[in-house]
């Protein structure tokens, strides 16, 4: 396998991840501060302040890691979203039972509710799992990028 940049041929690459890190400083200040003025009311006054900073590369920032979403989130809409279908599906279908007054149809009415319920549950977890994979996908993708020091080119460069 070869771990040289494919546009210039340079072997002075580094991985993604490290570049990312490596350009990540932070830093935290305090000042503190004495003053005293002359006048007819004169005074001595003080202070102190209290700073922090995060500074980036250029190089950091292109090497940035993808922003993931979250599962959860996904898997909630999802049923949310069938919960709200199927139960308006279900109201319109109660209407048009309690015009005829049918007691089979009430009972086909609360195993519509549970059907629903289900379903809800298993399109969440569906929904999850999708975008869990999709997740786990982006991050082995980023894992293996590599950034060439000497050209700036990102590329991958997948383990066997």
């Amino acid at each position: 396998m070869s771990y040289t940049c494919p546009s210039c041929k340079s072997d002075n690459i580094q991985k993604a991840t490290m570049t990312h890190v490596s350009g990540i400083s932070k830093t935290k200040g305090i000042g503190i501060g004495v003053g005293m003025s002359g006048g007819p009311l004169g005074g001595l006054g003080g202070g102190i302040g209290v700073g922090k900073a995060t500074n980036q590369t250029m190089l950091s920032q292109m090497t940035t890691p993808p922003k993931i979403s979250s599962p959860f989130f996904r898997a909630f809409i999802i049923w949310f979203l069938i919960l709200f279908v199927g139960f308006i599906f279900i109201g319109l279908v109660i209407d048009l039972i309690l015009k005829t007054g049918d007691t089979i149809a009430a009972i086909l009415i609360g195993l519509l509710f549970v059907i629903v319920i289900f379903l809800s549950f298993g399109g969440a977890y569906k929904a999850y799992r999708k975008q869990d994979l999709k997740n786990k996908e982006t991050m082995t993708a980023y894992s293996e990028q590599y950034i060439c020091l000497r050209c700036g080119n990102v590329f991958r460069i997948t383990q066997p």
